[in-house]
């Protein structure tokens, strides 16, 4: 049984299998079966950062992809191997048991995080994550001896930029794996003849990988990600696509480059710290003037109407009832001392600082219906029978684009001056076929641009970050999206080889 690699299947794949026959030839590269499967990274396209407080998200996968590939055992050892950690001429295997000692299958989250966190078991987070969470959560019991090992390998290209969550990649693409490997992604709906779990839908996959990545990942490189919960995929009519561009993001300090000179200033993540914590301030006043507004008028409110998520609030609604109620900045100590009873159950709040709270609520409550109007404007242009009604909401798409990037900047305060900068000189190019751009996700130096997909729009965009980097030294660079979905998992058989092995596992 052999299916070859498909023409919508990564060029990472082939690149991958390459070096398993090369350098793995006695254990992966063997004669025989592997399973290999590749998620591509995503990127924000609108919505991204408010998706943590309900708004829908639109996102498109990137070029830039994670390759794994399995080998089923029969006894109970696990290795994993990482090319990457290879290259970097760091610890890149981990070798281990599925046995009731192993501290990683422990039914208790502390014990499997420090033993991911020991040396040399780190970058293996993404791939015994999801396995160590399909235990805790009883889908499987490792200590089933029914349940046997394999070996895994996998190769990255994803930059580390954060923006581009490549942890999050990788774990996505080991669960698709280990699911299939553990017979629990099949489409049936109860356990077969011997086999230890039920299969687990689709449709439950990404409250899994969120599960993960809360309780097993490195959570320094996955602060304040997109939420995974059911993204739109990005699907402009044809002849129009997003660009990606990296200018720059510092990981090493947490800011954008042209912030890395000012080591006092706020990072990125203090910012973001600082708008959520003002989001959940926002979020709990509001509330409170509900059950307020609801007893003046002889009814009380048994439920919030929000469900936690300033994004469900109407925005029209919040206009008229409630955003005079909000401060516009206050200090933590005013807040502790105006609105006692409203904050007893949040986190603590620091006496000395500021806390922009109606900045933070705007922005929230303001995104999820931009983000909400620029997918109802993509599908007008899909259906559109004429080109002025086409091109009309393509403008209005971008536009909501525009006023996305300026709300980032002026109310979530995540920007910076050379993504400014370059949405105002991509902004000046509209005629040569660009409709819009803003600051991807969380503001780590990723710009997105809806243009044409025509030689006009590029040699504009071209010229765009030409002028950025004459301006400022700077070298930014498309990041190659790509329109295909993730490969189905790939079954591969290896033919004999004379390989010899550089590498053991």
């Amino acid at each position: 049984m052999k299916t070859s690699l498909t023409s919508h299947s990564p060029e990472l794949l082939n690149r991958l299998i390459a070096r398993i026959s090369a350098e793995l030839s006695s254990t992966l590269g063997a004669p025989g079966l592997i399973h290999l499967n590749a998620s591509h990274a995503t990127i924000d396209i609108m919505g991204g950062l408010a998706s943590a407080q309900g708004s829908p998200h639109v996102t498109l996968p990137l070029a830039p992809a994670v390759a794994v590939a399995l080998r089923s055992r029969t006894d109970r050892r696990v290795r994993i191997l990482s090319f990457n950690e290879l290259d970097q001429q760091r610890p890149f295997t981990l070798d281990l048991q599925l046995d009731a000692t192993n501290p990683l299958f422990s039914l208790h989250a502390d014990a499997i995080k420090r033993g991911l966190n020991s040396p040399g078991a780190a970058f293996a987070s993404p791939v015994i994550g999801p396995l160590a969470q399909l235990h805790h959560l009883h889908h499987i019991d490792l200590h089933d001896a029914r349940i046997t090992g394999f070996d895994l390998a996998f190769l990255s290209d994803i930059p580390p930029n954060p923006e581009l969550n490549p942890h999050l990649t990788t774990t996505r693409t080991s669960l698709n794996i280990l699911l299939h490997h553990l017979n629990l992604d099949r489409h049936h709906l109860s356990p077969q003849p011997n086999q230890p779990a039920a299969p687990i839908p689709a449709d439950q996959r990404h409250a899994l990988i969120d599960a993960v990545a809360r309780n097993f990942l490195p959570q320094q490189l996955l602060r304040h990600a997109p939420s995974s919960a059911s993204p739109v995929h990005f699907d402009p009519p044809p002849g129009v696509h997003v660009v990606a561009i990296d200018i720059g993001f510092d990981i090493g300090i947490g800011r954008a480059i042209d912030q890395t000179a000012d080591r006092t200033g706020p990072t990125i993540d203090e910012r973001l710290d600082l708008l959520h914590q003002s989001a959940s301030i926002a979020h709990a006043l509001l509330l409170a003037q509900m059950h307020r507004m609801g007893r003046e008028a002889g009814h009380e409110l048994i439920s919030d109407p929000m469900e936690g998520q300033l994004a469900r609030l109407d925005p029209e609604d919040y206009k008229r009832f409630f955003r005079n109620a909000l401060p516009e900045s206050i200090t933590g100590r005013d807040l502790l001392q105006r609105f006692p009873a409203a904050l007893t159950h949040l986190h603590p709040i620091d006496p000395a600082h500021t806390y922009p709270i109606q900045p933070a609520a705007d922005h929230f409550i303001f995104e999820a219906r931009r983000t909400r109007e620029f997918i109802r404007h993509l599908s007008d242009a899909r259906n559109a029978t004429d080109p002025k009604s086409r091109g009309l909401s393509l403008d209005k798409a971008g536009h909501l684009m525009y006023a996305s990037h300026k709300s980032a900047a002026d109310s979530a305060t995540i920007s910076s001056p050379n993504a400014d900068r370059l949405v105002e000189v991509l902004r000046s190019r509209e005629p040569a076929g660009i409709y819009g751009a803003r600051l991807a996700g969380t503001g780590r130096g990723i710009i997105v641009t809806l243009a044409n997909n025509s030689p006009q729009a590029h040699q504009a965009i071209d010229e765009s970050l030409a002028k950025l980097a004459q301006e400022t030294g700077l070298s930014p660079s498309r990041i190659h999206t790509c329109p295909n979905p993730d490969s189905p998992i790939i079954t591969h058989r290896f033919q004999p080889t004379h390989h010899h092995d550089q590498t053991a596992i």
